[in-house]
């Protein structure tokens, strides 16, 4: 597959300039339902911090068209829930890998993140697959790798240390698995109340997606590039 660069020296450029959660929750959950019946996991965080709020919305319709309030913190699954229930347990099938970093040194964001746009652009640009989605976070930015089909989970802890290796090069902070849940696109990100920024789309292009192959390449040049897992 031939590259392209979806970044100039930040991320404030795209192909198309105006994306909808629809379009997003499309690209990353449009194949899995047409072939299967199976539930998106939300989970909504008031300003206090009490306990989320998780809800299963059972089609892309639905959660495109929900609306959540500004002052609340918004994340979803990012692999399709086989149930009305969390958990690792419960999630079948995947059909992305993604990863999650900071920009911004030191503070909020923390020592390890990119001290800035443009070295977080140069990390995306270097990486061996082309994201298919770029969404600004607020403090940073989510990218995803889209799979051609709905991938069967038949060992988890395999996706995970392929998220872990990935995360590794992207400087992630958080530990991914499959049942990972990332800010909503829509949403806000309020994590510096004084500070809030909308979690948005940048980039989509469904045109780029991943056989199992392709990622098992792009794992094997990270192998090569020195980013190992700790056994």
């Amino acid at each position: 597959m031939a590259a392209i660069d979806p970044l100039t020296t930040s991320f404030d450029m795209s192909l198309i300039t105006s994306f909808q959660r629809r379009d997003f929750l499309d690209a990353l959950f449009g194949k899995y339902f047409q072939q299967r019946r199976g539930f998106i996991e939300v989970q909504v965080v008031s300003p206090l911090g009490h306990k989320p709020h998780t809800r299963f919305f059972p089609n892309i319709d639905s959660l495109a068209k929900e609306h959540f309030p500004e002052e609340k913190e918004v994340s979803f699954g990012i692999c399709p829930r086989e149930g009305m229930r969390p958990g690792r347990g419960n999630v079948h099938y995947i059909t992305a890998l993604w990863a999650a970093f900071d920009i911004g040194g030191g503070g909020y964001s923390g020592k390890g993140a990119f001290h800035d746009c443009q070295k977080a652009a140069r990390a995306v640009r270097n990486f061996p697959l082309v994201p298919s989605v770029i969404v600004e976070s607020g403090r940073g930015a989510h990218l995803y790798w889209l799979f051609d089909q709905p991938l069967k989970v038949s060992d988890a802890a395999a996706i995970e240390k392929a998220l872990k290796r990935i995360g590794i090069y992207f400087k992630c902070k958080r530990e991914s698995r499959i049942d990972t849940m990332l800010r909503l696109p829509g949403t806000f990100n309020n994590r510096v109340p004084e500070l809030r920024r909308t979690c948005k789309i940048k980039y989509i292009n469904s045109g780029f997606r991943y056989k199992p192959e392709d990622v098992d390449r792009c794992l094997g040049t990270l192998r090569r590039w020195g980013i190992h897992l700790a056994e």
